[in-house]
Protein backbone atom coordinates (compact mmCIF):
# COMPACT_ATOMS: atom_id res chain seq x y z
CA UNK A 1 0.00 0.00 0.00
CA UNK A 2 1.96 3.10 -1.33
CA UNK A 3 1.24 6.45 -2.91
CA UNK A 4 2.05 8.04 -5.45
CA UNK A 5 5.72 8.40 -4.59
CA UNK A 6 6.51 4.93 -3.63
CA UNK A 7 5.95 5.69 0.45
CA UNK A 8 3.93 3.96 2.61
CA UNK A 9 1.27 5.32 4.67
CA UNK A 10 3.02 5.40 8.01
CA UNK A 11 5.86 7.31 6.46
CA UNK A 12 3.70 9.90 4.78
CA UNK A 13 1.60 10.28 7.62
CA UNK A 14 5.02 10.84 9.65
CA UNK A 15 5.71 13.53 7.40
CA UNK A 16 2.87 14.99 7.54
CA UNK A 17 2.74 15.01 11.48
CA UNK A 18 -0.61 12.66 11.66
CA UNK A 19 0.08 11.34 15.18
CA UNK A 20 -3.28 9.94 15.42
CA UNK A 21 -2.87 8.29 12.31
CA UNK A 22 1.35 7.17 13.26
CA UNK A 23 -0.36 5.63 16.48
CA UNK A 24 -2.83 3.65 14.72
CA UNK A 25 -0.63 2.50 12.15
CA UNK A 26 1.96 1.73 14.57
CA UNK A 27 -0.76 -0.26 17.14
CA UNK A 28 -1.60 -2.16 13.83
CA UNK A 29 1.85 -3.80 13.74
CA UNK A 30 1.60 -3.79 9.59
CA UNK A 31 5.10 -4.95 8.10
CA UNK A 32 5.03 -1.39 6.28
CA UNK A 33 5.41 -0.06 10.06
CA UNK A 34 9.06 -0.56 10.41
CA UNK A 35 10.44 1.86 13.14
CA UNK A 36 13.58 2.04 11.60
CA UNK A 37 13.97 1.64 7.95
CA UNK A 38 15.58 4.50 5.81
CA UNK A 39 14.08 5.68 3.31
CA UNK A 40 15.84 6.26 -0.52
CA UNK A 41 14.03 9.10 -1.70
CA UNK A 42 14.21 10.76 1.65
CA UNK A 43 18.17 10.79 1.52
CA UNK A 44 17.95 6.95 3.20
CA UNK A 45 16.49 9.14 6.66
CA UNK A 46 14.08 7.33 9.21
CA UNK A 47 11.13 8.32 10.67
CA UNK A 48 12.82 10.15 13.56
CA UNK A 49 15.01 11.75 11.26
CA UNK A 50 11.88 13.25 9.28
CA UNK A 51 10.13 13.73 12.89
CA UNK A 52 12.98 15.95 14.03
CA UNK A 53 13.07 17.95 10.69
CA UNK A 54 9.53 18.69 11.49
CA UNK A 55 10.51 20.10 15.32
CA UNK A 56 7.63 17.40 15.89
CA UNK A 57 8.17 17.06 19.96
CA UNK A 58 4.98 14.58 20.06
CA UNK A 59 5.72 12.32 17.12
CA UNK A 60 9.37 12.12 17.86
CA UNK A 61 8.80 10.73 21.54
CA UNK A 62 6.19 7.85 20.03
CA UNK A 63 8.88 6.61 18.02
CA UNK A 64 11.25 6.73 20.59
CA UNK A 65 9.09 4.81 23.27
CA UNK A 66 8.63 2.45 19.86
CA UNK A 67 12.15 1.64 19.68
CA UNK A 68 13.14 3.83 16.92
CA UNK A 69 17.08 3.93 17.05
CA UNK A 70 18.18 7.83 18.76
CA UNK A 71 21.39 7.61 16.76
CA UNK A 72 20.15 6.45 13.47
CA UNK A 73 22.05 7.81 10.37
CA UNK A 74 21.26 9.16 6.99
CA UNK A 75 22.86 9.06 3.92
CA UNK A 76 25.14 12.01 5.63
CA UNK A 77 25.80 10.21 8.51
CA UNK A 78 23.48 12.68 9.98
CA UNK A 79 21.67 11.60 13.36
CA UNK A 80 18.60 13.23 14.67
CA UNK A 81 20.38 14.97 16.67
CA UNK A 82 22.68 16.25 14.12
CA UNK A 83 19.30 17.60 12.47
CA UNK A 84 17.78 19.59 15.50
CA UNK A 85 21.01 21.43 16.28
CA UNK A 86 21.42 22.01 12.79
CA UNK A 87 17.58 23.80 12.66
CA UNK A 88 17.76 25.47 15.82
CA UNK A 89 14.81 22.64 18.16
CA UNK A 90 16.23 23.31 21.36
CA UNK A 91 13.76 21.28 23.20
CA UNK A 92 13.61 18.60 20.34
CA UNK A 93 17.07 18.23 21.23
CA UNK A 94 16.62 17.70 25.04
CA UNK A 95 14.16 15.11 24.31
CA UNK A 96 17.25 13.45 22.09
CA UNK A 97 19.76 13.55 24.39
CA UNK A 98 17.27 12.26 27.19
CA UNK A 99 16.76 9.58 25.57
CA UNK A 100 20.92 9.23 25.55
CA UNK A 101 21.57 10.32 22.11
CA UNK A 102 25.42 10.57 21.40
CA UNK A 103 26.52 13.95 21.93
CA UNK A 104 29.35 13.77 19.97
CA UNK A 105 27.70 11.60 17.59
CA UNK A 106 30.03 12.38 14.17
CA UNK A 107 28.61 12.62 10.67
CA UNK A 108 30.48 11.87 6.97
CA UNK A 109 32.41 15.28 7.48
CA UNK A 110 33.65 14.41 11.14
CA UNK A 111 31.24 17.29 12.47
CA UNK A 112 29.28 17.06 15.63
CA UNK A 113 26.39 18.75 16.79
CA UNK A 114 27.95 20.71 19.01
CA UNK A 115 29.83 21.99 15.71
CA UNK A 116 26.27 22.34 14.01
CA UNK A 117 24.69 24.20 16.35
CA UNK A 118 28.07 26.49 16.06
CA UNK A 119 27.47 26.83 12.18
CA UNK A 120 24.01 27.75 12.61
CA UNK A 121 24.18 30.41 15.66
CA UNK A 122 22.39 28.55 18.62
CA UNK A 123 23.57 29.37 21.55
CA UNK A 124 21.30 28.05 24.09
CA UNK A 125 21.88 24.29 22.03
CA UNK A 126 25.50 24.94 22.36
CA UNK A 127 24.60 25.52 26.01
CA UNK A 128 22.95 22.35 26.27
CA UNK A 129 25.41 20.45 24.36
CA UNK A 130 28.05 21.05 26.49
CA UNK A 131 26.22 21.04 29.68
CA UNK A 132 25.50 17.36 27.90
CA UNK A 133 29.35 16.78 28.00
CA UNK A 134 29.84 17.70 24.11
CA UNK A 135 33.55 17.76 23.29
CA UNK A 136 34.16 21.22 21.86
CA UNK A 137 37.54 20.60 20.78
CA UNK A 138 36.07 17.74 18.10
CA UNK A 139 37.40 18.48 14.74
CA UNK A 140 35.96 18.02 11.40
CA UNK A 141 38.04 16.00 8.63
CA UNK A 142 39.21 19.15 7.54
CA UNK A 143 40.67 20.08 11.09
CA UNK A 144 37.86 22.71 11.87
CA UNK A 145 36.48 22.81 15.03
CA UNK A 146 33.15 24.00 16.60
CA UNK A 147 35.21 27.21 17.58
CA UNK A 148 36.57 28.15 14.17
CA UNK A 149 32.75 27.23 13.13
CA UNK A 150 31.47 30.08 15.56
CA UNK A 151 34.29 32.74 14.62
CA UNK A 152 32.94 31.64 10.83
CA UNK A 153 29.59 33.22 11.69
CA UNK A 154 30.83 35.78 14.04
CA UNK A 155 28.92 34.61 16.84
CA UNK A 156 30.61 36.25 19.46
CA UNK A 157 28.17 34.96 22.59
CA UNK A 158 28.91 31.24 21.54
CA UNK A 159 32.54 32.21 20.61
CA UNK A 160 32.66 33.51 24.49
CA UNK A 161 31.54 30.29 25.95
CA UNK A 162 33.32 27.91 24.16
CA UNK A 163 36.24 30.02 25.45
CA UNK A 164 35.48 30.01 28.64
CA UNK A 165 34.91 26.34 28.48
CA UNK A 166 38.15 25.86 27.11
CA UNK A 167 38.55 25.47 23.26
CA UNK A 168 41.61 25.49 21.58
CA UNK A 169 42.34 29.27 20.41
CA UNK A 170 45.19 27.88 18.17
CA UNK A 171 43.61 25.09 16.47
CA UNK A 172 44.34 24.49 13.08
CA UNK A 173 42.23 23.67 9.97
CA UNK A 174 44.05 21.57 7.68
CA UNK A 175 45.02 24.74 5.92
CA UNK A 176 46.64 25.70 8.74
CA UNK A 177 44.11 28.87 9.44
CA UNK A 178 43.51 29.20 13.07
CA UNK A 179 39.96 31.05 14.32
CA UNK A 180 41.88 34.09 14.63
CA UNK A 181 42.24 34.11 10.63
CA UNK A 182 38.67 33.95 10.46
CA UNK A 183 38.08 37.03 12.77
CA UNK A 184 40.28 38.96 10.80
CA UNK A 185 38.99 37.78 7.48
CA UNK A 186 35.31 38.89 8.77
CA UNK A 187 36.22 41.85 10.50
CA UNK A 188 34.93 41.04 13.82
CA UNK A 189 37.14 43.37 16.01
CA UNK A 190 34.98 42.29 19.60
CA UNK A 191 36.20 38.29 18.29
CA UNK A 192 39.81 39.26 17.70
CA UNK A 193 39.77 41.30 20.85
CA UNK A 194 38.49 37.92 22.60
CA UNK A 195 40.94 35.75 20.63
CA UNK A 196 43.86 37.98 21.50
CA UNK A 197 42.79 38.11 25.08
CA UNK A 198 42.92 34.49 25.34
CA UNK A 199 46.36 34.44 23.81
CA UNK A 200 45.60 34.02 20.21
CA UNK A 201 49.00 33.91 18.05
CA UNK A 202 48.79 36.55 16.07
CA UNK A 203 51.84 35.53 14.49
CA UNK A 204 49.93 32.18 13.67
CA UNK A 205 50.88 31.17 9.72
CA UNK A 206 48.76 28.68 7.42
CA UNK A 207 50.64 26.45 5.10
CA UNK A 208 51.44 28.71 2.43
CA UNK A 209 52.59 31.18 5.12
CA UNK A 210 49.66 33.51 5.56
CA UNK A 211 48.68 35.32 8.94
CA UNK A 212 46.19 37.12 10.43
CA UNK A 213 47.25 40.24 9.53
CA UNK A 214 47.14 39.31 5.93
CA UNK A 215 43.99 38.26 6.04
CA UNK A 216 42.68 42.10 7.79
CA UNK A 217 45.04 43.77 5.44
CA UNK A 218 43.34 41.51 2.31
CA UNK A 219 40.32 42.19 3.16
CA UNK A 220 40.29 45.89 4.06
CA UNK A 221 39.79 45.27 7.90
CA UNK A 222 40.83 48.66 8.98
CA UNK A 223 39.88 47.96 12.45
CA UNK A 224 41.89 44.79 12.83
CA UNK A 225 44.84 45.78 11.44
CA UNK A 226 44.77 49.11 14.06
CA UNK A 227 44.24 45.69 17.07
CA UNK A 228 47.08 43.83 15.35
CA UNK A 229 49.48 46.94 15.29
CA UNK A 230 48.46 47.72 18.54
CA UNK A 231 49.69 44.55 19.77
CA UNK A 232 52.82 44.22 17.84
CA UNK A 233 52.16 42.23 14.96
CA UNK A 234 55.59 41.73 12.64
CA UNK A 235 53.82 43.63 10.06
CA UNK A 236 56.60 42.62 7.57
CA UNK A 237 56.28 39.10 7.68
CA UNK A 238 55.54 37.40 3.82
CA UNK A 239 53.73 34.51 2.56
CA UNK A 240 55.10 31.49 0.82
CA UNK A 241 54.78 34.48 -2.58
CA UNK A 242 56.66 36.79 -0.08
CA UNK A 243 53.72 38.88 0.23
CA UNK A 244 53.57 41.19 2.65
CA UNK A 245 50.44 42.89 4.55
CA UNK A 246 51.30 45.99 2.53
CA UNK A 247 51.08 44.17 -0.73
CA UNK A 248 47.40 42.49 -0.30
CA UNK A 249 46.19 46.02 1.02
CA UNK A 250 47.95 47.44 -2.41
CA UNK A 251 46.52 45.32 -4.39
CA UNK A 252 43.13 45.91 -2.87
CA UNK A 253 43.08 49.66 -3.28
CA UNK A 254 43.04 50.35 0.52
CA UNK A 255 44.84 53.56 0.94
CA UNK A 256 43.60 53.81 4.65
CA UNK A 257 45.34 50.55 5.47
CA UNK A 258 48.06 51.30 3.52
CA UNK A 259 48.86 54.57 4.65
CA UNK A 260 48.78 52.81 8.42
CA UNK A 261 51.36 50.21 7.72
CA UNK A 262 53.71 52.63 6.32
CA UNK A 263 53.08 55.27 8.97
CA UNK A 264 54.76 52.19 10.98
CA UNK A 265 57.63 52.47 9.04
CA UNK A 266 57.20 49.87 7.02
CA UNK A 267 59.81 49.39 3.86
CA UNK A 268 57.56 50.89 1.25
CA UNK A 269 60.66 48.99 -1.83
CA UNK A 270 60.70 45.45 -0.34
CA UNK A 271 60.55 42.99 -3.26
CA UNK A 272 58.55 39.20 -2.88
CA UNK A 273 60.01 36.35 -4.60
CA UNK A 274 59.49 37.66 -8.51
CA UNK A 275 61.30 41.12 -7.34
CA UNK A 276 57.76 42.70 -7.58
CA UNK A 277 57.44 46.03 -5.10
CA UNK A 278 53.93 47.50 -3.50
CA UNK A 279 54.26 50.10 -6.34
CA UNK A 280 54.41 47.26 -8.60
CA UNK A 281 51.10 45.92 -7.26
CA UNK A 282 49.68 49.04 -7.38
CA UNK A 283 50.19 50.64 -10.34
CA UNK A 284 49.15 47.16 -12.52
CA UNK A 285 45.65 47.11 -10.39
CA UNK A 286 45.56 50.61 -11.35
CA UNK A 287 45.11 52.02 -7.67
CA UNK A 288 46.04 55.86 -7.92
CA UNK A 289 45.67 56.42 -4.46
CA UNK A 290 47.62 54.24 -3.79
CA UNK A 291 50.45 54.66 -6.39
CA UNK A 292 50.69 58.59 -4.97
CA UNK A 293 50.74 57.27 -1.47
CA UNK A 294 53.39 54.96 -2.14
CA UNK A 295 55.57 57.58 -3.99
CA UNK A 296 54.92 60.10 -1.01
CA UNK A 297 56.91 57.81 0.69
CA UNK A 298 59.84 57.32 -2.00
CA UNK A 299 59.17 54.11 -3.43
CA UNK A 300 61.27 53.62 -6.32
CA UNK A 301 59.91 54.76 -9.67
CA UNK A 302 62.04 52.34 -11.85
CA UNK A 303 62.39 49.15 -9.64
CA UNK A 304 62.01 46.22 -12.36
CA UNK A 305 61.26 42.69 -11.73
CA UNK A 306 62.46 39.58 -12.11
CA UNK A 307 61.22 40.46 -16.02
CA UNK A 308 62.86 43.32 -16.00
CA UNK A 309 59.42 45.18 -16.34
CA UNK A 310 59.12 48.28 -13.96
CA UNK A 311 55.81 50.13 -12.76
CA UNK A 312 55.79 52.10 -15.26
CA UNK A 313 55.76 49.11 -17.89
CA UNK A 314 53.16 47.44 -15.67
CA UNK A 315 50.67 50.40 -15.96
CA UNK A 316 51.57 50.80 -19.66
CA UNK A 317 50.23 47.38 -20.02
CA UNK A 318 47.13 47.64 -18.91
CA UNK A 319 46.74 51.10 -20.46
CA UNK A 320 45.89 53.47 -17.16
CA UNK A 321 47.01 56.85 -18.67
CA UNK A 322 46.31 58.72 -15.36
CA UNK A 323 49.01 56.36 -13.57
CA UNK A 324 51.55 56.62 -16.01
CA UNK A 325 51.25 60.34 -16.07
CA UNK A 326 51.89 59.90 -12.21
CA UNK A 327 54.59 57.70 -12.46
CA UNK A 328 56.51 60.03 -15.59
CA UNK A 329 56.64 63.26 -13.29
CA UNK A 330 58.18 61.60 -10.78
CA UNK A 331 60.87 60.36 -12.59
CA UNK A 332 60.16 56.81 -14.39
CA UNK A 333 62.67 55.77 -17.31
CA UNK A 334 60.49 55.25 -20.05
CA UNK A 335 63.98 53.81 -22.24
CA UNK A 336 63.63 50.56 -19.22
CA UNK A 337 62.96 47.55 -21.40
CA UNK A 338 61.64 44.20 -19.84
CA UNK A 339 63.60 40.41 -20.57
CA UNK A 340 61.09 40.40 -23.36
CA UNK A 341 62.84 43.54 -25.36
CA UNK A 342 59.64 45.58 -24.91
CA UNK A 343 59.66 49.04 -24.01
CA UNK A 344 57.04 50.72 -22.03
CA UNK A 345 56.25 52.59 -25.39
CA UNK A 346 56.30 49.26 -27.15
CA UNK A 347 54.15 46.96 -24.65
CA UNK A 348 51.47 50.08 -25.00
CA UNK A 349 51.47 50.48 -28.64
CA UNK A 350 51.14 46.29 -28.89
CA UNK A 351 48.28 46.85 -26.42
CA UNK A 352 46.63 49.48 -28.67
CA UNK A 353 46.47 52.21 -26.40
CA UNK A 354 47.21 54.99 -28.49
CA UNK A 355 46.76 58.00 -25.89
CA UNK A 356 49.54 56.40 -23.55
CA UNK A 357 51.38 55.89 -26.54
CA UNK A 358 51.72 59.45 -27.39
CA UNK A 359 52.26 60.57 -23.69
CA UNK A 360 55.61 58.58 -23.80
CA UNK A 361 56.86 59.54 -27.06
CA UNK A 362 56.31 62.96 -25.98
CA UNK A 363 58.38 62.32 -23.10
CA UNK A 364 61.45 61.01 -24.83
CA UNK A 365 61.30 64.09 -27.50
Amino acid sequence: MLNKEELSPYIYACENNAIPVVNYLINLEEDFVKINEKYIKREHKSVLHIACLKGSNKLVKILLDHRATVDIQDKGGLTPLHLTCSNGQYDTASLLLKAQAKVNALDNLGKTPVYHACTGDYKDIVELLIQNKANINKSTLNGSTPLHAACEKESIDIVNILLKKGSKVDAQEKSGETPLHLACRNGNERIVRLLIDKNASIEAKTKDKMRPFHEACRNGRRNVVDILLENEVKYEKQNEQGWTGLFFSCAKGYNDIVKIILSHKADVNRTDQDGITALHIASMNSHKDVVNTLIEKKANVNVADVRGETPLYKSCFNGNIEIVKILLQNGANVKICGTSGLSPVAIAKEKGFSDTVALLNNKNN
